[in-house]
């Protein structure tokens, strides 16, 4: 689960660079992993600096907690696999 967490994080990242003004709504990615491709769905809510939503795959749905947004920076929590 750390691989997928970890790209989580950079989509993320790279997204919050590229797109900070409107992050809200589906994201979709690919993870390429040495089990394979996982598709990834990312919805994300900003209000104000604050963030939620939810990452799923096909291993199932986890929410995005603690989220903060500043300026270009994303902060996440995501509880995967009963650890953060």
């Amino acid at each position: 689960m750390s691989k997928i967490l970890r790209f989580i994080l950079v989509t993320l990242a790279l997204g919050a660079s590229m797109f900070a003004a409107d992050l809200n709504g589906k994201w979709k990615g690919d993870l390429k992993s040495q089990n394979g491709d996982l598709d990834t769905t990312i919805v994300l809510n900003v209000d104000g600096d604050k963030l939620t939503g939810t990452v799923a795959n096909m291993y199932g749905e986890e929410q995005i907690t603690e989220g903060v947004l500043k300026g270009d920076e994303i902060s996440v929590i995501i509880i995967a696999g009963g650890g953060q």
